[in-house]
């Protein structure tokens, strides 16, 4: 893991150093919160242990969906989910505002989540690598713009080929775009992440499991559905315990009352209580929380024990999710701390209990392209012949930017796709430049057909409100 250093450059207004922080490349950015248990005994505090649950508390199976493509027909499968209790990720490629308005919002409105399927649903494979990488970040940033929706998930359009074949890109590139994308998952088959050379850590996907798009069939849905159970009982589960039925919202193809009968078949698997109902980007942030977070036991204070827990920044996974987590032996009473009080979680009897994040914590409630904020003017420049990035940011409003992280999202010429930096405040009047040097770049011809696309990702607080704002810039390299 490199550790790069930005150079910071003063524009305008005096600006304190001490608001400027060195960054850290391709990681995960975390904080760490308290929470404080209480036992019957001091016997039992001493022994007392704390734990990620895999599922919320009692819960044994998440159960989804996955809908591919930009069909006005996903608005009667958003109702066929609601009325069962389930979710879904819906997967669009292109769109317009007439679009988001009579479809994208009912789905929101109804809990399910937006993603990846690329602007244009091109087989991957027979266009370029700076073509794949634009697909799938300029898609992601459309729909997240266009729909003020985090984005996390993808789909592949006509699946991922057998990269045998003489191609454009490797599975392996195509998973590193993915991952540079921002991209954490999505409705794929369990194994996928192996076959993209990401971990199952990078890459969370599914079980996926099929009813029929066309015709619906209830014994192809009993039997993909218990087979997938029985791949995870076996410990088969890559992508942890979940079961996602897919893929498009074709259900009137063959009988007029095609979502009638799908609504019939995901009855048999509705409504259970140890059942989690989730979409993707729910389930995505909740796992990568489950796996990347460390508990440890800071101190007992008589029958009081004080655990710390290291979680990923919620804006990094799009998802402000409530951590599951098992005490044992099971405690009398959980509390998180809220500065110098402490605020009481509501206990099951076997000492498991949701962790919401601490104070301050969250996704973002508005995402925008930089452009379009008004009061910051945020621009960037990618220099090649320098082979650094100089990014500018301007507050003209009239209020703080705090906590301003900058994620720097690069195509595969750059060997190290991902820049992550951190400026603690920008005061109203005060402007702000930052050099950022992009290090090695491949050698190899192929990493500069077509334009190259980078992306800046600034997620700050804007008053009070949690803000994303994107700049885009397409560079030319002929």
């Amino acid at each position: 893991m490199r550790t790069l250093m930005s150079v910071f450059c003063l524009v305008g207004a005096f600006f304190s150093a001490s608001s400027l922080v060195s960054l850290s490349a391709d990681e995960w950015r975390r904080y760490e919160q308290e929470f404080v248990v209480e036992f019957a005994t001091e016997q039992e505090a001493a022994q007392a242990t704390a734990q990620a649950l895999e599922l919320p508390p009692g819960k044994t199976l998440a159960i989804s969906s996955r809908w591919d493509d930009t069909n006005n027909e996903h608005l009667l499968m958003t109702k066929t989910l609601r009325e069962n209790g389930w979710k879904g990720t819906f997967l669009l490629n292109g769109f317009n505002d007439h679009f988001v308005a009579n479809i994208v919002e009912p789905i929101l409105a109804d809990g399910n989540s937006v993603g990846v399927h690329t602007f244009t649903h091109p087989h991957l494979e027979t266009v370029s690598i700076n073509r794949t990488f634009y697909e799938l970040l300029g898609n992601r940033v459309d729909i997240e713009t266009r729909t003020n929706s985090c984005v996390s998930s993808m789909t592949f359009p006509f699946g991922l080929r057998d990269t045998d074949n003489p191609s454009l890109s490797t599975a392996a590139e195509q998973g590193e775009a993915i991952r540079r994308a921002g991209i954490l998952g999505g409705g794929e088959y369990a194994t996928i992440a192996e076959i993209m050379g990401l971990s199952v850590e990078e890459f969370i996907s599914t079980h996926l499991i099929r009813a029929n798009d066309r015709d619906p069939n209830a014994e192809q849905f009993a039997r993909e559905f218990e087979n997938a159970k029985k791949r995870i009982a076996e410990g088969k589960n890559f992508c942890g315990p979940i079961i996602a039925l897919g893929v498009h919202s074709w259900q009137r193809k063959v009988h007029a009352d095609g979502f009638d009968r799908l609504s019939k078949i995901i009855a048999t698997e509705s409504n259970k209580a140890e059942y989690w109902y989730c979409n993707a980007d729910e389930y995505i942030a909740y796992r990568m929380e489950y796996l990347n977070s460390a508990i440890s036991k800071v101190r007992q204070e008589g029958t009081r024990v004080t655990f710390r827990v290291s979680r990923i920044m919620p804006f990094e996974l799009g998802r402000s999710m409530e951590m599951g987590i098992r005490v044992s032996p099971a405690p009398t009473k959980v509390a998180t701390k809220v500065g110098a009080s402490e605020r009481l979680v509501e206990l099951c009897d076997n000492g498991e209990f949701l962790l919401p994040h601490a104070e301050g914590q969250r996704s973002p409630a508005r995402i925008v392209l930089a452009r379009n904020l008004e009061g910051v003017k945020i621009s960037a420049t990618t220099d090649l012949s320098k082979n650094e990035r100089v990014l500018t940011i301007t507050n003209e409003s009239d209020k703080y930017l705090t906590n301003f992280h900058i994620t720097t999202r690069l195509p595969l010429l750059w060997k190290v796709g991902i820049h992550r930096e951190f400026v603690e405040k920008i005061a109203t009047g005060e402007s702000i430049s930052l050099t950022l040097p992009l290090g090695e770049r491949e050698v190899d011809q192929k990493y500069l057909v077509d334009d190259l696309f980078v992306v800046i990702q600034c997620d700050f607080e804007f008053g009070d409100e949690q803000v994303r704002a994107y700049y885009e810039e397409k560079k030319s390299v002929k």
